[in-house]
């Protein structure tokens, strides 16, 4: 049935065929770039994630050919990337953060209780992380 569908306004159904064809991969590359809708450019990307799928190859070999479709990979990748970063820089900054907790404590300007509330977890994941933090210090003296 989908070969019966010519033209470029079924391109979107002919990608989800199990062999597709390399132009209908560039026309979907090429919607996604020229698309300025947010949740339409969404919904074209999880179809360009189903394609490469049941392709494997495909939209990477397209995406090779053709630097422009780099920019457009790039692009669609860029708020899942930024989200990725996001989260380590959060997590990174939690960390330094518990570990300056860390050295109130141990230096008895914070109570375990305040410094744990003040970390946003339970005394015992507290006591547990600054336990960690200290071995892998002493650790880190010792080599």
């Amino acid at each position: 049935m989908s070969g019966e569908l010519q033209g470029k306004e079924y391109a979107a159904y002919r990608v989800l065929r199990n062999k597709v064809d390399e132009k209908d991969v560039e026309f979907l590359l090429d919607r996604i770039r020229n698309t300025e809708d947010p949740d339409s450019r969404e919904r074209l990307r999880r179809l360009l994630n189903l394609v490469e799928l049941k392709n494997t190859g495909m939209v990477a070999k397209k995406i090779e050919e053709d630097e422009n479709m780099r920019d457009v990979f790039m692009e669609i990748l860029k708020p899942q990337i930024d989200a990725q970063i996001d989260e380590r820089i959060k997590q990174r900054d939690q960390q330094r953060d518990r570990i300056n907790l860390y050295g109130f404590v141990q230096r008895g300007r914070m109570s375990l209780d305040d410094a744990a509330e003040e970390a946003g977890i339970t005394v015992d994941q507290f006591q547990q992380g600054m336990d960690e933090y200290q071995k892998r210090q002493g650790n880190l003296q010792h080599a």
